[in-house]
């Protein structure tokens, strides 16, 4: 594993060669990105200087998130913990939707391929769009009486992850719960959906018992988040 001022000083590196960071919010971003893996300090690693030798994203990332994993940052156990907590930090390099949809518009007023490739481009960037995952996919063309058709089986999701499975088979034989309840933020509400299906296609009938309590940011009486 990279040093930790390593991995910072490639990840803004990166933002700052794909467009993601100004030169202006520089700081700003570190500090943020300082925020999120609990540092007090930081210092610029000289030797990270070749902008054209930066690792692909996902790859600093990894790196990342085992620096979290050995700090015992966050549950990083599951891909879809893992994908939160990197979203996380890709957050702090990720302009404002307002500068997005700025921008977004002043290319649709000359085309608008160059609209939607400057958005595709910005997902792949921003890590939206996992290309490392994206090529596991499954694709064939398969004839039908109505024409060919593009057949897709996305590999790449993490509600793919069996070990959500295997946690709640776990579960259920060990503690035979009569309600299993997981209070997890709303972002989620479309991967336990998914996840209960799986869980009713593979015949436990107590998925039914699995209930997901969403909920949103909660404000402590300090103030904080």
């Amino acid at each position: 594993m990279n040093n930790i001022n390593s991995l910072i000083t490639e990840l803004i590196k990166y933002g700052m060669a794909n467009d993601l960071i100004d030169e202006a919010d520089k700081v700003y971003v570190i500090n943020s990105v300082m925020a999120t893996l609990g540092l007090s300090s930081f210092v610029e690693d000289p030797e990270v200087t070749d902008n054209d030798n930066i690792r692909p994203i996902h790859d600093i990332l990894d790196d990342i998130l085992d620096y979290a994993a050995v700090e015992d940052l966050a549950p990083l156990t599951t891909i879809n913990q893992k994908d939160l907590f990197d979203t996380k930090i890709m957050g702090c390099l990720t302009p404002a939707p307002s500068v997005i949809r700025q921008k977004f518009s002043e290319k649709m007023s000359h085309s608008s391929k160059e609209a939607t490739d400057f958005y595709y481009k910005f997902s792949k960037a921003t890590n939206y769009i996992r290309t490392s995952r994206v090529v596991k996919d499954e694709k064939w063309i398969t004839p039908t009486e109505y024409g060919d058709i593009d057949i897709t089986i996305n590999l790449s999701k993490p509600e793919k992850d069996p070990r959500d499975i295997a946690a709640a088979v776990y579960r259920k034989e060990h503690y035979d719960f009569y309600k299993c309840i997981y209070v997890v933020a709303s972002q989620q509400n479309l991967h336990f959906k998914q996840w209960k299906k799986v869980l009713q296609l593979m015949g436990y009938e107590w998925e039914k018992d699995c209930i997901h309590v969403p909920f949103g940011l909660v404000s402590l009486s300090d103030g904080d988040d």
